[in-house]
């Protein structure tokens, strides 16, 4: 609340404190006893961060489990909803990498499923110009350094580029993205 108090309210000559006061105090015609938070939540439909249930490590791990069993796959900040909850693969990044909602280790998704696979993150040829492929018929030109992440995978351009660069992570050193890609023979569609 303390950043709440200092808050005014525009075109009001008061603060969101006062107000959250007068509504948990059931002062100015208040009659329940109510929050902020809960009027955002039943009106706006934000939830509030401190109301979500507690994680733990033990049940991120089953479900990364879960997860690979299911699609032969480890999860990303990508892989969207887990199965049978309300969760999703984002907001466990965001605890972990937080210390949010129980997580007292702060880490990343990817370090975290790296751990559990047992295996650091490898990439293949293969795999990148498949992945240039599906970016070339969806965007009708080369991917590059700077066209973000990659779709559903938990790697960006610019990192495999600097593999490229230094023949790491299981692709080899031949200098570059763009060079790999015109060694491949891909184009854009025309």
């Amino acid at each position: 609340m303390s950043r709440m108090t200092s808050a005014p309210v525009a075109g009001r000559e008061e603060t969101w404190g006062g107000i959250e006061l007068a509504l948990t105090r059931c002062q100015r015609g208040v009659k329940k006893k109510t929050s902020l938070a809960d009027l955002r939540k039943k009106y706006l439909g934000v939830v509030n961060p401190q109301d979500q249930a507690p994680l733990t490590l033990q049940w991120i791990r089953k479900q990364i489990h879960l997860y690979f069993r299911k699609t032969g796959r480890w999860p990303n900040t990508q892989s969207g909803g887990i199965s049978g909850t309300t969760e999703t693969w984002q907001k466990v990044a965001s605890a972990l990498w937080g210390g949010l909602r129980g997580i007292e280790n702060r880490t990343t998704l990817r370090d975290f499923v790296t751990e559990i696979s047992g295996s650091p993150r490898k990439y293949t040829v293969t795999q990148v110009k498949a992945w240039a492929n599906k970016y070339i018929a969806s965007h009708g030109k080369l991917p590059s350094q700077g066209s973000g992440a990659v779709q559903c995978e938990d790697v960006s351009w610019q990192n495999l580029d600097n593999y490229l660069r230094t023949g790491s992570k299981g692709l080899p050193k031949v200098g570059s993205l763009p060079k790999l890609l015109r060694d491949l023979g891909l184009a854009p569609q025309r």
